[in-house]
């Protein structure tokens, strides 16, 4: 587009966002608004599954309709959308559900594994297990593994924490692992170490379509997900202490 065409697009969107938003409330006015909410999933696909049985349990009547998207993808028409990002939430549709640790998993037997933390660069030489490419947590890990001066050499990708904890209790690699939505990987055989230097974090957030309105069903799992992830993230800190 020319400036022209970027200016006339800028609008129309605008103008179609109201025009969604109109109708409705138009439906929720009118009693047909549709108890459903299209969720568009990029992150926190582990603990979704518990997330859905309890929101069911109090909401049965809503129904959810989950896509997971890879971070190249672009969410077509989702009601909520949940994402990480090495940064909180700073868009005024959207709020930062957890914050957690990205941690080192190691073999139990590997000789890095009696330090209680690890700068990155010390485990450049390792052969890495990590999500595919196009996932959210891959494309933070690689970032992080860049500004420690590397790129990681991925002798496997998996997208499994089950499966990447039997790899690497197995010796076939060291993996990246958030500390509160991956909780169980470690094992008597897997051991996780917390990176000092550079500090790896990743924020999960929920951001909904930025329009003048939101269903009651949209809402409705916005709070209860909101709640949920606090939730966790308490019982992750109960645990560690």
């Amino acid at each position: 587009l020319n400036q022209y065409g970027s200016i006339v697009l800028r609008h129309v969107n605008i103008i179609l966002d109201e025009v969604d938003s109109m109708e409705k409330e138009l439906k929720n006015q009118s009693g047909q608004e549709s108890h459903s909410v299209k969720l568009s999933l990029y992150a926190a696909s582990k603990v979704l599954p518990d997330l859905i049985k309890q929101f069911n349990h109090k909401y049965p009547s809503i129904g959810l309709k989950i896509k997971q998207e890879d971070i190249d993808a672009s969410p077509r028409d989702a009601d909520i959308i949940i994402d990480s990002s090495s940064t909180p939430n700073t868009i005024e549709n959207g709020l930062t559900l957890l914050e957690e640790d990205i941690l080192l998993a190691l073999p139990s037997s590997h000789p890095l594994a009696s330090k209680t933390e690890i700068k990155l660069w010390d485990v450049s030489h390792l052969d890495f297990i990590c999500l595919p490419k196009g996932k959210g947590l891959r494309e933070l890990t690689d970032q992080y593994c860049k500004l420690a001066g590397f790129t990681p050499h991925v002798v496997f990708e998996c997208d499994s924490p089950e499966m990447t904890r039997e790899l690497i209790s197995v010796g076939l690699g060291a993996a990246f692992i958030p500390a509160v939505t991956w909780n169980d990987v470690a094992s008597e055989n897997v051991v996780l170490k917390k990176i000092s230097d550079p500090k790896c974090k990743r924020y999960i957030n929920l951001r909904y379509q930025k329009s003048s309105y939101i269903s009651t069903a949209s809402i409705l799992f916005r709070d209860f997900t909101k709640s949920y992830f606090k939730d966790l993230s308490q019982k992750a800190k109960t645990n560690r202490s």
